[in-house]
């Protein structure tokens, strides 16, 4: 798994943007708490897609195993699926710009020396980093640590809330249950409620996350929709939506345009739903 980090980012750069890994290892014996972090890894990667060869030790479904690591293996597979308009969003960016989904440090900052020196963390799309767990975590809740370096600006751990400005480099620990995963501060965040079969479901209530930014920076973010099952994005049918952040004081706007384009099944109308986490550091 720890190999498997550095190698994945590094085929990006060769134009592999989408690799993807079988996900708790192909064969081997069964160590539960792998499993679990590789599941992690995978829901920040191309695919979350778990394999292995035909052995019954082996068996990948998640209700079999240890119910710590079958709730730690809930939390990767519905936190991929509530972050899937991000995710079709990015690869979208993928497809149209040539810039890998998950991307090494220095290719966003390629003048910083910390680029270059922390092969353990990439870019998951423009606005989420992620430093996967790739060692045995000790006690009842697993914990272990990983190295995170942060640029420049404000990022917040998506599970606990913790504000971190870069550049600095820190030692983060994580439960089971959790990885050193950080948003972007001042960026909108399109998300959806989970849902199982999340790449074709109507995005009916668009959950839109933000993070506290730097005073009077706006923050701009696009997503991408398209029918999900058929290749008419090629000809032209898919829709973009705008949407800005501006934060001056205590006083924050959310801006979300009309939709641009159109697409067989688009909806007509949708609820939003606004999150402000770790709003009361302002």
């Amino acid at each position: 798994l720890e190999f498997e980090i550095p190698f994945t980012f590094t085929s990006g750069n060769v134009g592999c943007f989408f690799w993807s890994h079988d996900i708790g290892g192909h064969a081997g014996p069964r160590i539960e708490e792998a499993y679990a972090r590789w599941a992690q890894f995978g829901a920040m990667s191309a695919a979350l897609r778990s394999h292995s060869t035909r052995n019954a030790q082996l068996d990948r479904r998640p209700w079999t195993y240890e119910k710590d690591i079958e709730n730690s293996l809930r939390v990767s597979f519905h936190l991929r699926s509530k972050l899937f308009p991000y995710i079709y969003s990015s690869v979208r960016q993928s497809h149209r710009e040539s810039i890998p989904l998950t991307r090494a440090m220095y290719l966003e900052h390629p003048d910083e020396e910390a680029a270059y020196r922390n092969p353990q963390q990439y870019y998951f799309g423009d606005n989420l980093l992620v430093a996967p767990i790739v060692s045995p975590g000790a006690g009842m809740i697993k914990l272990s640590r990983q190295y995170v370096w942060f640029p420049t600006g404000k990022w917040y751990n998506w599970f606990t809330g913790e504000e971190h400005s870069g550049p600095k480099e820190i030692l983060v620990t994580s439960s089971i249950d959790e990885f050193p995963l950080f948003a972007r501060g001042g960026v909108p965040i399109p998300m959806q409620p989970y849902q199982p079969r999340m790449a074709t479901a109507p995005l009916r209530n668009l959950i839109i996350r933000v993070y506290p930014g730097p005073d009077n920076q706006p923050g701009q973010y696009t997503l991408y929709e398209d029918d999900g099952v058929t290749q008419d994005y090629k000809k032209g049918r898919f829709s973009t939506t705008e949407m800005m952040y501006l934060r001056k004081g205590s006083k924050v706007t959310v801006t979300v345009h009309p939709a641009t384009g159109t697409f067989v099944g688009q909806l007509n109308e949708r609820s939003y739903t606004v999150e402000f986490p770790c709003a009361a550091i302002l």
